[in-house]
């Protein structure tokens, strides 16, 4: 495995790892949401 192979998987990786971070803070901002509105709408 030579460096540039490595650096590809490096890179990989945290563009993955972004990715999901963003889906996690999306998801997390849903559920506040949704909390928010059902306890004004209650």
């Amino acid at each position: 495995m030579n460096a540039e192979e490595r650096d590809f998987l490096m890179m990989r990786k945290e563009i993955s790892q972004t990715v999901f971070c963003k889906c996690v803070g999306v998801s997390i901002d849903w559920v506040i949401y949704l909390r928010f509105v059902t306890f004004v709408l209650l």
